[in-house]
């Protein structure tokens, strides 16, 4: 079950330039990232590092998906991710960030000086 206002609050996360790919240069592999106001959040299609996608999706199964999958669901399908293209060690640094300050300050670092206040 999808609460239209998860939709909604999706779409407008999607239009702030929330949900981000980072692209590592001398590979083929990418991760997205969704700047939220507090957290930041790992995820892809399939999971989400929010604590909604683990006690509503996986274990109680009350829905399909937390509001941060449906944002990369929205952004894939609009092509309206912002794409970052970094090296592995700065990659690893922020998901490093992520999991022990809660959101990734480098991160915004780069998005500030591409022109993307956060």
């Amino acid at each position: 079950m999808i609460v239209l206002s998860s939709v909604t609050k999706a779409k407008s996360a999607v239009i702030e330039g929330r949900v981000i790919r980072l692209q590592v240069s001398d590979a083929y592999y990418y991760l997205y990232i969704f700047l939220g106001k507090n957290r930041d959040y790992i995820l892809n299609e399939r999971m989400c590092s929010c604590k909604d996608f683990l006690y509503n999706v996986m274990f109680r199964g009350k829905k399909n998906k937390c509001y941060h999958q449906l944002a990369l669901e929205y952004a894939l399908e609009k092509d309206m991710l912002i794409t970052i293209e970094i090296n592995k060690e700065t990659l690893i640094d922020i998901i490093m960030e992520i999991y022990t300050m809660d959101k990734s300050f480098i991160l915004r670092k780069i998005l500030f000086s591409r022109g993307q206040k956060r």
